[in-house]
């Protein structure tokens, strides 16, 4: 007997533990907008209660975690593990002001108030806030307002290290972790090399511009474009105007002159530098020893995952192409949004087509139906679908292989799972916005964070876990442009 039961006991462990998915709480509430799992272990969700009425205006809304319940407020946005305090933190809205609540800390007003950056293991949560016109930017227990303004906010890769610029006394200063560099007249264009030990960026001495990565200083240039590290962070490359003529500085070597140039690119191998020139009047594309052009336009977009195949659209006699290597399609009214499958097999892009003049997403010889209106689109990390939004016939939908949510007044934010198997974004509905995530063919509410789904369904919470270590969110420099 007793084994019996032993047994139905492990059945039942199993089949809530299925495909990595466990069931972690049965709640009473309804309208369910966000849902969070705090710190790995505690359940916070945002409702609202509509029993007063159905317009926006008169919800409330509620915040629920460790047993407690917050409000009303009139609105409730942002939930997220706070570093500082430890805790929940959130912004909502009271008496048409909105605050920031980090545990039972309560900021001051604002007119308006939203999440920038999200909390990790080593950084916490920046938020941009307006009060009267004026700007502010909050980092932890820093706030930043237009008379000391905090601008060009960089991470490093191992999310160890904040970098930003702020202004003081009509001088900036880079502002890296505990280390401060300036005075300058201005500085823009902060990035951090792959290995996260060297901040590089433009900054203006004596009104000059100058690149600064790290101890090195190279200038004075008369103006300085972009800055790309190599993969192995050993050359930064940029476009810079010297005496009323562009070169392309990588390194040591400098390429040019030309009347133009911009958009540089290493391949991902570091092997290859490719950027745009114009010239006498027509643009170019230049990889290593390689030219490409000349044509009327050229948008140069980037390398494949495997550095292998080099993407950009070109305008040929008003007519514009996409050229992959040595594929050339087309033509048509326009193209946008190019971006490669993380394992390279796949490129994908929008298309304004010259028969009907509706916009189409191309993807490796397919094309789905037009669309009014399309949104940049993200790859799963398998490389197999790719997630986008589009309108049709005034509604938004959420596009993944052969899966369509919506209609939805608006999406935003979309990502996939490690496994790619789950999608989550952002959704708007009668006015209120919600955390979706779309998994087997099913919208929920809920949220996807460092690998783990939380969601709702019916009553009940689950948390199901992917199968890989990594999100991956489309738009990077090597795979989505």
């Amino acid at each position: 007997m007793n084994k019996l039961i032993l047994s139905i006991l492990m059945v039942f462990i199993s089949m809530k533990n299925i495909f990595g998915q466990t069931e972690l709480a049965t709640i009473d509430k309804k309208n369910i907008t966000d849902l969070k799992l705090i710190n790995g272990e505690t359940i916070a969700y945002s409702y609202f209660d509509d029993r007063e009425g159905p317009a926006p205006m008169i919800k409330k809304y509620y915040v629920s975690w460790n047993n407690k319940t917050f409000g009303p407020y009139q609105d409730v946005k942002d939930l997220e593990y706070s570093l500082f305090e430890n805790t929940l933190a959130y912004t909502a809205q009271i008496d048409d002001k909105w605050y920031i609540f980090d545990g039972t800390k309560k900021s001051e007003a604002y007119d308006s108030c939203y999440l920038l950056t999200p909390s990790n293991k080593q950084l916490m949560q920046t938020y941009n806030a307006n009060r009267d016109g004026e700007e502010f930017l909050i980092l932890g227990d820093k706030r930043f307002s237009s008379t000391n303004e905090c601008k060009d906010i960089c991470c490093s890769p191992d999310k160890k290290t904040l970098a930003y610029v702020t202004l003081t006394d009509d001088q900036c200063y880079v502002i890296a972790g505990d280390k401060k560099e300036g005075p300058y007249n201005y500085c823009s264009s902060l990035c951090f090399s792959p290995d996260g030990k060297t901040l590089a960026y433009v900054a203006a001495i004596d009104y000059e511009p100058y690149v600064i990565a790290g101890s090195d200083k190279k200038g004075p240039y008369d103006e300085c474009g972009k800055l790309h590290f190599s993969p192995d962070g050993k050359i930064l490359a940029y476009p810079a105007k010297i005496k009323d003529r562009y070169y392309v500085i990588a390194g040591s070597e400098k390429a040019g002159p030309y009347d133009q140039c911009e958009d540089v690119y290493f391949s991902s191998d570091g092997k290859t530098l490719a950027y745009s020139a114009k010239i006498d009047g027509k643009y170019f594309v230049i990889a290593g020893k390689q030219t490409a052009g000349p044509y009327d336009d050229c948008c140069f977009r980037g390398f494949a995952p495997d550095g292998k195949t080099l993407a950009y659209s070109a305008e040929i006699k008003g007519q514009y192409y996409v050229i992959a290597g040595d594929k050339k399609s087309g033509p048509y009214v326009y193209c946008y949004n190019l971006g490669f499958s993380p394992d390279g097999k796949t490129l994908a892009y929008v298309a304004q087509s010259t028969a009907d003049y509706q916009l189409y997403v191309i993807a490796g010889g397919e094309t789905p139906c037009p669309y009014e209106e399309c949104s940049p689109f993200y790859f799963s990390p398998d490389g197999k679908t790719f997630a986008y939004t589009g309108k049709i016939y005034d509604e938004i939908y959420v596009i993944t292989g052969n899966e369509k949510a919506g209609p939805y007044q608006a999406c935003s934010s979309l990502s996939f799972s490690p496994d790619g198997k789950i999608l989550a974004y952002n959704a708007e509905i009668d006015y209120v916005w919600y955390k979706k995530i779309l998994m087997e063919g099913k919208t929920y509410t809920g949220t996807l964070c460092n690998g783990t789904v939380v969601y709702i369904d019916g009553n009940t919470i689950y948390k199901r876990e992917s199968l890989k270590t990594e999100v991956f969110r489309g738009n990077s420099e090597s795979a989505m442009f």
